[in-house]
């Protein structure tokens, strides 16, 4: 899978994609940006206008997905938005369409690292483990005597600790 940015598949309503080896789109993503606060009509406007690219160029994709720098709170260009997804999906343009703003894209983003990161930890965890077992040998060596000595500690308030020997050294099975 390859993710391409040109300028060639922005014109066609496409900022981000990945092409399958066979060269279907998998994944075709929408990147829109305002500086505005409250995303109103000439944004609903703009939105539309990429989607309208998008089907006029004829492609389908498996995914496509519709971000936005915004946070989400405008109901009018989410439902507009909304509707363009299902547009997409109901003329077989996409298997499935999202509207990911800026809060939902920060969540995908911040899951993903947290997965990437973990298994980045666990297979160093891994790695060290295996440095670590090859330091020591145990397990690998059959000992059929043990040397084992037995002591009691002896301790009292004030006096220092005392160590009397139960069982002198020896070596048992």
């Amino acid at each position: 899978m390859q993710a391409i940015a040109l300028k060639k598949w922005d014109n066609q309503g496409v900022d981000l994609l990945c092409l399958a080896e066979d060269g279907h789109i998998e994944l075709a993503v929408q990147c829109k940006t305002s500086q505005k606060s409250d995303l109103g009509s000439d944004e609903i406007r703009a939105a539309k206008t990429s989607f309208e690219k998008f089907r006029k160029a004829g492609h389908t994709c498996d995914t496509y997905l519709f971000l936005i720098n915004g946070d989400g709170r405008n109901l009018d260009y989410n439902k507009a938005i909304e509707r363009e997804l299902q547009g997409l999906i109901a003329d077989g343009r996409a298997k499935r369409a999202e509207f990911w703003p800026r809060p939902k894209l920060l969540k995908h983003a911040f899951v993903r690292m947290k997965r990437i990161i973990v298994e980045a930890l666990r297979q160093r965890a891994v790695q060290r483990q295996l440095e670590l077992h090859q330091l020591f040998r145990f397990g690998q060596v059959y000992l059929p005597l043990v040397p084992v000595k037995e002591e009691q500690l002896v301790l009292k308030a004030g006096s220092p600790c005392m160590r009397n020997t139960v069982l002198p050294l020896s070596a048992r099975p």
